[in-house]
Formats: structure tokens, sequence, C-alpha cells
């Protein structure tokens, strides 16, 4: 029987320390082939075969052509409003079908997976440490829906395995806006305009972590990044656990 994880903050003093329990008395499962697997919920030959993320432009994370440039031709040309992407795996099998499960199935534990794959990347490359950690939000009636925030879950692991304070929840979805699957650049940044406000202090150029589970055409990183911005952070690194190519 696998043991899912579940949400801290969601469930009374008495089934945490029960959840405590059965995670040391059950074993754990890789969440791809099933097997027996270390706490992390995925086994060392399944994470050896992720397509993992590796010489891509540092501005935007796409492939790069010409070997040793820093960033593609398209951000020198018109850089993006953030300052860096950082991503763990390119959005391709199996990391598409962790994500979907993570996203729309609730398999926390997945989302645990997604979210040590990130952090081992950003420890490996040595990314900036930021002074603050923004989740993309959801609108509160999809957040009630879905019951949960993937990019605040994600975002909670990876502040609390780096040491970092815990996300803030200042950056507001402040209307719906239809699911942004099907839409291309142009539709996407049209349905992303005006969606997004700043709730929190000034930020004083404080560098920014904005972190989501999937980052396609970069619009909702780029509508965030602005906001930000225009509450006075400094640079903003855009941290996902999977990006598209």
């Amino acid at each position: 029987m696998q043991y899912v994880e579940r949400v801290q903050r969601c469930q009374p003093g008495w089934r945490q320390k029960v959840d405590k329990y059965l995670s040391l008395l059950l074993p754990g499962h890789c969440v791809l082939c099933g097997l027996d697997a270390p706490p992390s919920a995925i086994c060392q030959g399944c994470r050896s075969g992720l397509p993992h993320c590796s010489g891509g432009c540092a501005v935007c994370g796409l492939p790069i052509e010409t070997k040793g440039s820093h960033a593609c031709g398209a951000c020198q040309q018109s850089p993006p409003p953030w300052s860096a992407v950082w991503a763990a795996a390119w959005y391709d099998f199996p990391v598409d079908r962790l994500v979907q499960q993570f996203k729309f199935r609730r398999k926390l534990v997945v989302g645990k997976v997604l979210a040590g794959l990130l952090r081992d990347r950003l420890l490996s490359q040595r990314c900036p440490r930021p002074d603050l950690v923004a989740p993309v939000p959801l609108h509160a009636w999809r957040q009630h829906r879905r019951g949960f925030n993937q990019a605040f879950d994600m975002a909670s692991h990876v502040c609390r395995d780096l040491g970092l304070p815990s996300p803030t929840l200042a950056l507001r979805r402040k209307r719906p806006t239809p699911q942004q699957l099907g839409l291309n650049a142009s539709q996407r940044r049209v349905n992303l305009r005006g969606a997004f406000s700043w709730n929190g202090p000034g930020l004083a150029g404080k560098r920014v972590a904005l972190v989501d589970d999937v980052m396609t055409t970069g619009s909702t990183a780029a509508e965030c990044a602005r906001v930000l911005k225009r509450a006075g952070a400094g640079p903003v690194d855009v941290w996902v656990a999977a990006r598209a190519r």
C-alpha cells in the first residue's frame, strides 16, 4: 500500500502524527516505476533517466544553438522582464505526466519529487539566494476547486529545504482567467494582462524568486515579473520544475 503524502497545514494535529508514523512503517515507492524508493519518492534509475535541463539560454531557459553564449538571440534583442530561468527538467515524458498527476490528480507526493528536482538544480548551479519567494497564484475560486495551489506547495518544499523564509502570499491573481492550455503566445499575453497584483509592502530592490510548476511561453512569468518590478523588486528569477521547449 503506497503512502500518499498530504499537505500538513490542511490536517489536524492528530492526523499529522499518524501520517508521520505511517511514513516510517510503510515502504516508499517510486512515483514512476512503483518499486521501492528512498524518502525522495523516486528511485535513482528513474531519476537518472529524466530529461534534465542543461545548456540552455540563461535568461529564458530554452535550448541555445550558439555554444558558449550566455543568452539566446531573442533574449539579447528583447530581454524579458525577469533576470534568469532555473528549470529542473524539460517538459517531456515522463516529467509531463508527473506534472499532470500533481496538478490535476492532487498526487502531492509527486509535488515533493518535482520540488526536490528543482532544489537540486538550484544547488548544483549555485542559484543566487533570493530575499523573497513568490509562488504564481491561482484565483480564489480555482484554488478552492482544485484544493491547493501547486506552485505554493512546491515553493514551500523548496524554501524549507534551502532554509529560506516561507513563500509569500502577497502576489495575488485578482481576476479569474480562462485556461492557458490551447492558446498561442499572443493570446496568452492578452489573457493574463492585468490579472495579477502585489498586495504587500514595497520590495525596494529585493531579489525575488517566482515559482511555478511549468513554464511554456513565459507569458505568466512575464506578467508576474512586471507586477513585482512595479512593486520595486530588483532581479526576478523564475524557478520552475519543467520548461517546455
